[in-house]
């Protein structure tokens, strides 16, 4: 309620006569989570796995019980500079079925 009970005025019309919305008045915000805790907690799980991307470092802060989106979790993870560790291509190997031919004419 707004004003006093003893006025027997519905909600709405106390709404519509202070010029605020119905649903403002019921909305409570979701308390957000601090950037730095977050920041600790995805450097700990990237420093036990560092081949963790972003989207394994969400799943296991999901997993954990923090509401998190993937996109707040690579902004903070670039912001960091950290990079998941993968192989990159083997370009100095040879294929087993090349041979090395000296000039055949």
């Amino acid at each position: 309620m707004l004003v006093s009970p003893e006025l027997k005025i519905t909600v709405a019309r106390q709404c519509e006569l202070l010029s605020v919305e119905r649903s403002g008045l019921y909305y409570k915000p979701v308390p957000k989570v601090d950037d730095t805790v977050m920041m600790n907690r995805i450097y700990d799980i990237w420093y036990k796995s560092p081949c963790f991307g972003y989207r394994r470092v969400t799943k296991v802060l999901r997993r954990d019980g923090m509401r998190v989106n993937r996109k707040k979790v690579k902004r903070l993870m670039d912001l960091m500079g950290l990079k998941a560790i993968f192989p990159g291509p083997k370009t100095l190997l040879k294929g087993e079925n090349h041979t090395l031919r000296a000039m055949e004419c």
